[in-house]
């Protein structure tokens, strides 16, 4: 049979336990193996149909294939976003790039090279870089004194010179002797003069490195001034800004964690609940006191939380808890894990655990109701005087008073008849 890509497919006999395939021209007849299956050419099984031409034809997933024809489900569809990990922006679940990565503005050069500066001119061989102060053309601004400075990082290996040329009074150039170079300040004046003229500086070496110079008062834009960019520097803040060069003290912090733990104390007519603890020398009055939640719980609050684990036990009233005591009277010693089950045994709060609740002064079982109090007043039994060796009619009741009861009031007593249910109090 053809499939769709227009190639002829053969049946076979595969062989599931070498996972060989025979192809075969003609299936009549054929008797198969106890380990083989025919496939026959355009069964949903067989892996060569279609095959040459299948793929992903959308054009906008990851993994699209312009030679399919034939779309086999395979398409992984685009997460944009920015896949330059060098980005500021840099998202590392993206798979397509979206044009939206963002960079650090490349650093302006604090230096520059007399050879890179535009302020420049070409002048003779000797003389190859050339500063124009003035000429005749500016008139009587000419006659002003001429000056540079520049402050230079490095010069070349030899050294390097400056020297003025100028125009005298009569138009001819007067050549000064040149002055060598030194690494810091350089400044060289032109006194000012009664005539026009030109005057020029002219610097042997391109290889000079400055990061300041200024010409008759005019700072050169050859070097770059780094624009300070105020922020928060601290990449651990909120609002860290990358951009930001010089930290403006905006820096802001995620809150501290705060730890609460609620205890809950049985005997309600308590009046002050604390911690005590080896950071506190296990001094039963030297530790935090908790809030008193109205409900029989009460809340100590840590704020911040502690950075170290915290080994603890309760006191109430001034009575620190027996775990031992207790561990040993339930046999639960699971709020207790620091101790050595006869003469210690403390709680303990780790770090990162989060809030601690449902804890119970002197226990760690929880609150066990006291018993309610036996009535004072309790019936024993009811007489029945109509039996025939009664000597009398009639019925009574056998009450017993186990306390002194101030009003009998409060008791009552219903009536049932013959099985039937009391009508209520008597």
């Amino acid at each position: 049979l053809v499939d769709s890509c227009g190639v002829c497919q053969l049946a076979y006999v595969y062989n599931f336990v070498t996972h060989i395939p025979t192809y075969i021209g003609d299936t009549t007849g054929v008797v198969l193996g106890p380990t083989e299956i025919l496939v026959l050419p355009n069964s949903p099984t067989n892996p060569n149909w279609n095959s040459s031409c299948s793929g992903c034809t959308d054009s906008t997933a990851t993994n699209y294939d312009p030679s399919a024809t034939i779309d086999d489900g395979s398409c992984i569809a685009c997460v944009y976003g920015c896949t330059d990990s060098t980005a500021l922006n840099y998202d590392a679940l993206a798979t397509c790039d979206d044009g939206s990565c963002s960079y650090s503005p490349p650093p302006v050069s604090s230096t520059s090279l007399i050879s890179d500066c535009g302020d420049f001119v070409s002048g003779p061989a000797a003389w190859p870089y050339v500063l124009v102060a003035t000429t005749t053309a500016a008139g009587a601004s000419s006659q002003g004194a001429q000056t540079f400075t520049m402050n230079i990082t490095n010069l070349p290996a030899g050294g390097a010179n400056v020297r003025v040329a100028k125009t005298t009074a009569n138009g001819n150039w007067f050549l000064a002797n040149p002055v060598a170079l030194a690494l810091g300040a350089n400044s060289v004046t032109v006194p000012a003069v009664s005539f026009n003229r030109s005057v020029k500086f002219q610097f042997s070496s391109g290889a000079v490195e400055f990061d300041d110079l200024t010409l008759n008062g005019v700072t050169s834009t050859c070097v770059g001034s780094v624009t300070p960019v105020s922020g928060c520097t601290d990449s651990t803040a909120t609002n860290y800004d990358p951009l930001a060069t010089v930290d403006d003290g905006s820096c802001t912090y995620p809150p501290p964690p705060v730890l609460t733990i609620t205890t809950t104390v049985c005997d309600t007519s308590a009046s002050e609940v604390r911690l005590t603890g080896p950071w506190w020398s296990w001094n039963p009055m030297g530790g935090p006191v908790a809030a008193d939640n109205g409900d029989g719980t009460w809340t100590f609050t840590f704020n911040p939380a502690p950075t170290a684990d915290m080994e603890y036990l309760l006191v109430v009233d001034g009575v620190q808890e027996d775990m031992v005591a207790s561990g040993n009277a339930s046999g639960n010693w699971s709020c207790t894990p620091i101790t050595d089950y006869w003469s210690y045994a403390n709680r303990l709060w780790t770090v990162g655990s989060g809030d601690v609740t449902g804890i119970v002064y002197g226990t760690c079982d929880s609150c066990v109701a006291a018993p309610a109090a036996p009535p004072a007043l309790s019936l024993q039994g009811v007489l029945d005087f109509t039996v025939p060796s009664g000597g009398s009619d009639g019925k009574a009741i056998h009450v017993v008073a186990t306390d002194n009861i101030a009003d009998l009031s409060v008791y009552g007593i219903g009536v049932a008849n013959n099985g039937g249910g009391t009508d209520g109090q008597e």
